[in-house]
């Protein structure tokens, strides 16, 4: 791994990636379900 640390960087980035794509629909999901529980 250490002869290319640039497939670690790019496997953390794709990682990060992910993992905001994952807390952006959790985000997403909380609000909806605010606004709804709020409007019943």
């Amino acid at each position: 791994m250490a002869e290319n640390p640039n497939n670690d960087i790019s496997a953390g980035n794709s990682q990060a990636k992910w993992q905001n794509s994952i807390l952006n629909a959790v985000r997403i999901e909380l609000r909806h379900f605010q606004t709804t529980s709020t409007v019943v």
